[in-house]
């Protein structure tokens, strides 16, 4: 390894892999199309008022944003990223090609670098995030990569592979770059990098347990954490304080703390077949793609319980992201299209966004509020 990640003091730290559709196991663990969709009428839903004021704070401070970030859409069947203009809602230029199988993606910190896994190919491409071109090869990884995350520096990416059990590191100041891997559990998967940089979380969907490694000294600790069966996604809250954890064969999410690396309470009970996690800037809200269920389980932070009925999607969703200024959720469907959640009223919109092949997104897909131009 030719460096390690320095650490970046932005907060106190206080079996089988499953189909992301209908729980259907596919070739490389991934999905068939669904089935038709069932008309189901949005609801409006009323919420505490400690999470709602939180919310609502939220819009305030963050009504003087710039907010025009791109969205990213690994289209799977298709090898290529569909990239979305979210101050239009709609679709950016031509998709971009990639490798075989695209599946996770991560955004560097400052937009200028977007990571796609692609998962038949052991490969990662890298794509420009100012001219929306990929940049030389594919980077060499290990095999099945699904989930990436970058350091808050940009210099280190990390990559899940899912058949190799270990994480890559790519050191992207390296010329060429160079990947070396970290032994972690069985079919590592989701993966997430904590905000001051000095810890990398990595679900281990076939162990029930997650690896956590330092993210200075590129070593995996002894100790893994115990979740739910079958851990897919992983999200962390904004503060870097706690974990979220899909869990797929239980239906729930589990909640760790990042200080002592325990279990916050019992599991969280959402719907069937949760996939991705986001978490609202505001840190008020998670928000769970239920791939069976075709909804979206809304869960408060404060109170550890999914709120209200779950939101009902057309078709099958995977991956999820909420918008940097908090105002909206963007949704993958089986149906190639992007889904808009409105974060007001939780209900979703009209509007589809239409992007490419078996659409998955596995980790946040969209970049920063001012991206590179």
């Amino acid at each position: 390894m030719s460096g390690k990640s320095p650490s970046v003091p932005l907060c106190q730290r206080g079996k089988p892999v499953l189909s992301p559709v209908e729980g259907r196991v596919s070739a490389g663990g991934f999905p068939q199309q669904d089935s038709p969709p069932r008309r189901e009428k949005c609801q409006l839903r009323r919420y505490p008022t400690a999470v709602a004021l939180a919310t609502l704070l939220w819009w305030g401070w963050t009504a003087t944003l710039e907010a025009a970030p791109f969205a990213y859409v690994p289209n799977r069947t298709t090898a290529n990223v569909s990239v979305i203009d979210l101050a239009t809602n709609s679709v950016h230029g031509n998709p971009i090609p990639v490798g075989r199988g695209p599946t996770g993606v991560a955004v560097s910190p400052d937009g200028s670098r977007i990571y796609v896994t692609n998962q038949f190919d052991g490969t990662l491409s890298i794509i420009d995030g100012a001219t929306h071109t990929t940049l030389g090869p594919a980077v060499r990884v290990g095999d099945q990569p699904f989930g990436v995350g970058v350091h808050p520096t940009g210099r280190f990416v990390f990559v899940a592979n899912n058949a190799s059990a270990s994480v890559s590191v790519v050191d992207t100041a390296a010329q060429p770059l160079v990947s070396t891997q970290l032994r972690v559990g069985r079919a590592p998967t989701g993966l997430v990098v904590h905000p001051d940089g000095e810890t990398v979380y990595v679900t281990n969907s076939s162990d029930d347990t997650l690896s956590v490694i330092d993210a200075r000294s590129h070593t995996v600790r002894p100790q893994t954490i115990p979740v739910g069966r079958a851990p897919f996604g992983i999200a962390i809250h904004p503060d870097g304080s706690h974990l979220y954890v899909a869990n797929r064969i239980d239906d729930s999410v589990s909640v760790i703390d990042t200080v002592n690396h325990n279990p916050v309470g019992s599991p969280i009970a959402v719907q069937n077949r949760p996939f991705g996690l986001s978490v609202h800037p505001s840190g008020a809200y998670v928000y769970v793609t239920n791939n069976t269920s075709r909804s979206v389980s809304v869960i408060g932070t404060a109170r550890r319980a999914e709120i209200g009925p779950p939101i009902p999607t057309a078709h099958a969703p995977a991956g999820i992201s909420v918008h940097p200024d908090g105002s909206r959720v963007y949704v993958t469907q089986a149906s190639n299209a992007l889904a808009i959640i409105e974060v007001r009223t939780h209900q979703v919109l009209e509007t589809l966004i239409p992007v490419a092949g078996a659409p998955i997104a596995l980790g946040h897909f969209i970049g920063p509020a001012a991206p590179p131009r």
